[in-house]
């Protein structure tokens, strides 16, 4: 009989009754000095494979109403540029469940002190010879602090930071990520970020020093390997190691690869016997000087216009630009103006008056994003956000924000974009000309309304001019290609995928180069 993934029978009653903490320690990943990495381990929850098939159907592939025309030509379509079935994920797939663990352990802040962060783990059940390898995947930007994937979703006993006025609030990218890449044979590992998670107390630095959000991905593959082996897959058996993250976490994966070729951290590929198979980073930032912030300081006109930037939709345009200029701006002044926010802000959009006024309590801008225990749902301080920069005006044309002027220049400080600190952190972020020494494919929505293409664009030329021939690529996704449903008012009416929508589309292209990276590495 073959050996199954858990270590033995005792080691399986144990998991399944007793939800177990595992107490492991790792190895240094630090490029600066040396600290031992401990982590604590919990079996959470398990998911049946046929549930998060149902989930990625409804909830994302076939979010179409009863448009079955617009479900069948997204599923043709995936089948066609991503050789992906649906049914894959669970209907006829033999792996039937997916374990999911939470994860607490020691890493290091901005400032190279210790620090305590949290994330997940997200193992298939399947015979150990047949793990195609561990997926790093950091999560996409999120603008509260609970929405992180620690915080299973229908998941019992999340911690404190999982809640909003104590109701559990679980994130959905167990069922997301877990469907496309876990329930395919692959180990998943996912970490909160820096103040995000249990972390939460702090502020979380939203694209800025993004080396140091990539090296707390890094220090959770410690705790993957002591876990898998717990469970039966040694530290001697070399594993595939695949980068990936989306958006935010796109310029987090595409700086831990650049990480583990150029530093002391590659260190933690010959400790934890990994090879680094393939870089998939989807839809990030990684040129914010000269890409994103001029995307955000334009006023830019959408489809079927035609511009550098390619955004999609005005309306996700106007709501995502405030949001994330806010949260980026936020940021940098909490780190870097001794959090005089009125460097970064205008003083009226700053104050943010009736819109950011909750029952009996009325926050600042800054405020939405720094204190902790807010109590506000993501779609609250999205509609707090794009109210307060609406209701102000900008000084150089006396136009309100909005679908006619999406500059944020309406709201932001006169004269920050040529302030000398914003633009020295922002030119740090950046990660667009350098030499790979292993693949890199970058994926992306032809048009974005939050993170513009013009990113993808200039660090693949970037790489490309810089590194040997064949090990830099580019997958561009047609938005056209793929529909979701407009609204709940008129559910069958349908529209093309934009920034948010277009997520799972853009895994599942993530999943067929890991697919083929296993299979030329095997």
């Amino acid at each position: 009989m073959k050996h199954k993934f858990i270590l033995n029978i005792i080691t399986f009653i144990t998991i399944i009754v007793c939800y177990p903490v595992i107490a492991i320690a790792g190895g240094n990943t630090d490029d600066t000095d040396e600290y031992k990495l401990t982590a604590k381990i919990t079996l959470v929850e398990k998911y049946k494979t046929k549930k998060l098939q149902e989930y990625i159907d409804k909830e994302n592939i076939c979010k179409t109403g009863n448009n079955t025309d617009a479900c069948n030509e997204n599923k043709k379509n995936l089948a066609e540029d991503f050789n992906f079935n649906l049914d894959q994920i669970g209907e006829s797939n033999p792996i039937s469940r997916i374990d999911a663990y939470s994860v607490i352990y020691n890493s290091k802040d901005l400032y190279n002190a210790p620090d305590t962060l949290s994330g997940a783990i997200l193992v298939p059940e399947i015979e150990k010879e047949k793990i195609k390898g561990v997926v790093l995947f950091y999560h996409p930007q999120e603008f509260t602090k609970y929405n992180v994937p620690s915080c299973f979703l229908n998941a019992s006993d999340l911690p404190d930071y999982c809640q909003i006025n104590k109701k559990i609030k679980g994130s959905d990218y167990v069922l997301k990520i877990g469907g496309v890449f876990a329930s395919q044979g692959y180990v998943v590992v996912m970490p909160d970020y820096i103040g995000q998670g249990i972390d939460s107390s702090n502020m979380h630095p939203y694209m800025i020093y993004p080396q140091a959000n990539a090296k707390s991905g890094l220090d959770m593959l410690n705790a993957s390997r002591q876990l898998l082996k717990t469970l039966g897959i040694e530290n001697k058996t070399e594993l595939n190691l695949y980068l990936s993250g989306s958006s935010e976490g796109g310029l987090y994966a595409l700086w831990a690869s650049r990480l583990l070729q150029n530093s002391r951290a590659a260190k933690l590929l010959d400790d934890n016997n990994f090879n680094l198979a393939v870089t998939v980073p989807i839809s990030g930032p990684y040129d914010l000087s000269q890409a994103q912030i001029p995307f955000l300081f334009s006023n830019v006109a959408t489809y079927p216009n035609k511009n550098k930037y390619r955004a999609l939709g005005s309306d996700e345009l106007v709501t995502m630009k405030a949001v994330f200029a806010t949260a980026y701006l936020t940021s940098l002044a909490y780190y870097n103006f001794n959090q005089d926010y009125s460097s970064v802000f205008d003083p009226d959009f700053l104050s943010c008056g009736s819109d950011c006024k909750f029952g009996k309590n009325s926050y600042t801008i800054p405020e939405l994003y720094t204190l902790n225990n807010l109590g506000l749902t993501r779609d609250e301080v999205f509609k707090a956000v794009r109210g307060a920069a609406t209701d102000t005006i900008n000084q150089d044309n006396d136009l309100a924000y909005g679908s006619d002027n999406n500059s944020i220049k309406s709201f932001v400080a006169d004269g920050l974009a040529k302030d000398a600190t914003f633009n020295k952190i922002t030119q740090q972020s950046d990660i667009i000309n350098w030499k790979t020494t292993t693949p890199i494919t970058f994926i992306s929505l032809d048009y974005d309304s939050l993170i513009t293409p013009l990113n993808t664009q200039n660090a693949y030329l970037g790489l490309k001019k810089a590194s040997k021939k064949g090990l830099v690529h580019r997958v561009s996704i047609s938005n056209f290609d793929y529909n979701i449903s407009i609204g709940n008012k008129n559910p069958n009416k349908v529209k093309p995928i934009d920034n948010a929508d277009g997520m799972v589309f853009s895994f599942i292209a993530a999943l067929n180069e890991f697919n083929q990276a296993s299979q030329i590495n095997d």
